[in-house]
């Protein structure tokens, strides 16, 4: 039985529906081929904006090379700012940003693309008001600090003290330098000699500071005596213990047998010259002073037992000793003037620190820093080493791609060794 064919009415519409699937599927294909080239084409793109970015790092790490090379220094932030306090203030922030900083910019050109970089310098120190900003760029300037970071202690620091035979104990008293902490127990005297100057001119500077974090503990309440924090000390014939004989100290004083009414007390004075006797310039007292109330004794005990933070700031008209800044009514503040010191003819001066020990007590110091050692805030590592943030953009057609590395510059051996790596996302 032969099969019916279409009538011829059907013809043309069948046509034309083949025909509009064809121009849909060849539509199709060709956006699927656009969308591959646009793609290759993009990875393409990032591949040559990444080699651009690098290059970028790459050419920064060489201008710092060429800084140590030809100017035989490191690039620093506050080069061309003879009258900078070495803090980087909240205004200046405002104002400026990061661009505070900057210690090279550059732009220019691989092709198509436009590539930007700026290099950073890390070693710089904080005004209080500026603390745990989140958009701060990492600073590296506790890296170089005596005994440790911010929080722990460095054994290289204590390694360098023993070596130099810069620390000093007497009568029952013993150091135990393995942790993370410096820590004294027992009876006795110990003198540690942590920072010499010529003059003491970084420490009569506007940008002069020690500070100091530290924690007394003691069994069945018994307590260490205290410590002095001294400046302008002078270690006459090489003894150490007699350098607190000379120059000024801020002390936290919990006991002293010959003057108990020094005792509780948050002193600046001045140190006893030979056979002088010691001048007490300022006190005030330590919250929660004992009392015969057992309730008071006992809150009393518990604050000396706490971690604490010591700091002294000198400026030209004096110095100023603040316990537990930030800490709100438990801060104290002791102000003093004192005249700078000469430089001519003056025998090197040290800051120092003299705990008073008692059997059964203990002082852990977990961080202890002096600076700066220079006009401009900077220690004598940072004159050798230095740490720098180094930031490429790259733009391109489609496309717009940041690199960041963190470097370590070394004066000495002119090299350059990076620490850390980012590339951050595309957009």
């Amino acid at each position: 039985m032969r099969g019916r064919l279409p009538r011829r009415g059907m013809i043309l519409p069948l046509l034309l529906l083949v025909l509009l699937f064809g121009s849909l599927l060849a539509g199709m294909l060709l956006k699927e081929a656009q969308s591959v080239s646009e793609l290759s084409d993009l990875l393409v793109e990032q591949a040559v904006g990444s080699s651009a970015g690098v290059s970028a790092i790459s050419q920064g790490e060489a201008w710092i090379l060429a800084q140590l090379e030809a100017k035989e220094t490191l690039p620093r932030w506050l080069d061309g700012k003879p009258s900078e306090n070495g803090l980087l203030e909240m205004e200046e922030w405002v104002l400026r940003g990061r661009g505070n900083l900057l210690v090279k910019e550059a732009e220019f050109h691989q092709g198509k693309f436009a590539c930007s970089l700026k290099i950073y310098d890390l070693d710089y120190r904080l005004a209080d008001p500026l603390l745990g900003d989140p958009s701060l760029l990492p600073s590296y300037f506790d890296l170089f600090c005596f005994s440790g970071g911010s929080e722990m202690a460095a054994a290289r620091a204590m390694d360098r003290l023993l070596e130099r035979e810069d620390v000093s104990l007497s009568g029952g008293i013993s150091l135990d330098a393995t942790g993370e902490k410096l820590e004294f127990s027992g009876e006795g005297q110990a003198v540690l000699l942590f920072e010499e100057d010529a003059g003491g001119a970084s420490l009569s500077g506007s940008n002069g500071e020690v500070s100091i974090r530290f924690r007394l503990s003691g069994g069945s309440g018994t307590l260490p005596k205290g410590f002095d924090l001294g400046f302008r000390l002078a270690a006459s014939g090489g003894r150490l213990s007699s350098a607190f004989d000379s120059g000024f100290s801020a002390s936290f004083c919990v006991e002293d047998e010959a003057c108990p009414e020094n005792r509780d007390r948050l002193l600046l004075k001045r140190n006893a010259i030979r056979t002088g006797e010691e001048a007490i310039l300022a006190r005030i007292p330590l919250p929660f002073c004992r009392s015969a109330n057992p309730f008071d004794q006992e809150r009393y005990l518990a604050y000396l037992s706490r971690a604490h933070e010591l700091r002294l700031l000198f400026e030209p008209e004096g110095v100023t000793a603040v316990l537990d800044p930030g800490e709100g009514n438990l801060e104290k503040t002791l102000s003093v003037r004192l005249d700078s010191p000469s430089n001519s003819g003056q025998p090197p001066l040290f800051t120092g620190l003299r705990i008073h020990g008692r059997s059964g007590g203990s002082v852990s110091i977990s961080s202890l820093r002096v600076h700066p050692c220079d006009e401009k805030g900077y220690f004598r590592e940072c004159r050798r080493r230095g740490y720098y943030l180094l930031e490429a953009v790259v733009t391109g057609p489609h496309l717009c791609q940041a690199f960041e590395t963190i470097v370590s510059a070394d004066l000495a051996s002119r090299r350059i060794n990076r620490l850390a790596w980012t590339v951050l996302p595309f957009f």
